[in-house]
């Protein structure tokens, strides 16, 4: 339905702009021109409309990470495309957010993330057998134990523990970790072409 999707998109645009908590139904209304009989046609209340905002958001993203996991590009390149696309998301996606979304909105932060976890555990695993056919990472490797450090370490970096590397850009952290992980996996026709690009 394409108001529930326009809907969905100026609110995402608001929660980005000025986080979660300080956005109103009576402020979501508003900012559409209609009524706020009008907008509980679409949404039941504003757990409803978070939901609704944040899995829409996770799908778009998904979509755009698919889109890259299926491009006719090696293993490695995936890797360093993923990280990219990554990199550029987190410098726009405001920390107020995610704070929201943890502390008001907790059962819905917790679904969301493991949603998001799965598609990127398949994901990962996917392009782990994809590079050991390639011959670009370690044949010994074990996809399903790479996937979850993986995981755990991308989720990491939105953590405390990066307290203390202000100092460094998202892209500079991102180049480090993602360089570690390659480093670890590759076999030696994959570190020559790492070396290449």
């Amino acid at each position: 339905m394409k108001k529930q999707e326009d809907i969905l998109l100026k609110v995402t645009e608001l929660y980005m702009k000025f986080g979660i908590k300080s956005i109103t139904m009576n402020d979501v209304a508003k900012e559409l021109g209609i009524s706020k009989k009008t907008l509980y046609l679409y949404v039941k209340d504003k757990e409803d409309l978070v939901q609704q905002v944040v899995s829409s958001k996770i799908d778009s993203v998904s979509k755009k990470i698919k889109f890259i996991f299926e491009s006719d590009i090696n293993a490695i390149e995936i890797t360093l495309a993923v990280s990219q696309f990554i990199s550029n998301h987190m410098k726009t996606y405001p920390p107020t957010v995610e704070y929201d979304l943890k502390k008001y909105y907790p059962q819905i932060y917790k679904e969301q993330s493991e949603i998001k976890q799965a598609r990127m555990y398949d994901a990962v695993v996917a392009n782990m057998k994809k590079g050991i056919s390639e011959g670009l990472f370690r044949k010994d490797l074990i996809p399903e134990v790479i996937a979850k450090i993986q995981i755990q370490r991308m989720e990491a970096s939105k953590e405390d523990f990066l307290t203390g590397l202000e100092q460094y850009s998202i892209d500079q952290l991102f180049n480090e970790v993602i360089t570690y992980h390659l480093r670890g996996i590759c076999s030696q026709k994959g570190i020559d072409f790492l070396e290449k690009k």
